[in-house]
């Protein structure tokens, strides 16, 4: 068995002090307890979309969830109104059958990208983690890392301040969403987690920014 270098094992370091730091952590909803740190292992070969909605509309949702309706000033003001109900909603889809359970928005361009993304995965050997939350519209949500464990998996975001040229209101929300295809498919998970924070906490290696995809607001 090839050994860790001395990179690996600091990110796996600086990923235990994220997950202990975070501000907001969703709590596992598959396991009875969430990934293990000292098991987890960081994974280089992902692929993620992301997709921004300056009018803070649901992105997404599954048959178990219903957006919120409602328009105007007051959801462009607010974190709390419609996308609440779904807002920091994160599924895992690992079959076909699994995605047609997910309902991308109507007339969305959104939605409309992050589903072509995900049908372009091979299920066989590849599996999705899905995110939305609420964003502040001047800030980011950034995917910097992503670790598994023997049954489970953790991404980690960030939200920093976006650049000063981008046009945006302060005390508005934008509602985003991330598809990150992960290079595993969904046999044996059986736990997830995911921690954020307002800025990126640097850990003692490089922190490589997504590529932005063509067309993508940051």
């Amino acid at each position: 068995m090839v050994g860790w270098s001395r990179r690996q094992a600091l990110r796996a370091i600086a990923a235990g002090v994220a997950v202990a730091v975070a501000g907001c952590r969703e709590e596992n909803r598959f396991a009875e307890e969430t990934p293990n740190v000292e098991d987890l292992r960081p994974v280089e070969e992902y692929e993620s979309e992301k997709v921004r909605d300056r009018d803070a509309r649901p992105i997404f949702w599954t048959e178990e969830q219903t957006p919120q309706t409602g328009s105007g000033e007051q959801s462009r003001q607010t974190p709390y109104s419609k996308a609440e109900v779904i807002s920091n909603a994160h599924t895992y889809v690992t079959t076909t059958d699994e995605l047609a359970s997910v309902t991308f928005a109507p007339g969305n361009s959104a939605g409309d990208r992050l589903q072509a993304f995900i049908e372009a995965t091979d299920f066989a050997e590849r599996s999705v983690a899905l995110l939305m939350a609420t964003v502040a519209q001047c800030r980011e949500f950034r995917l910097y890392d992503v670790a598994r464990g023997p049954d489970s998996y953790e991404l980690s975001f960030c939200r920093p301040f976006r650049s000063p040229e981008t046009t945006c209101e302060t005390e508005a929300y934008d509602t985003v969403a991330v598809a990150v295809r992960l290079p595993f498919s969904g046999d044996g998970i059986s736990g997830r987690g995911t921690s954020w924070h307002d800025e990126c906490r640097a850990p003692p290696y490089p922190i490589f920014p997504e590529t932005p995809t063509e067309g993508e607001d940051e």
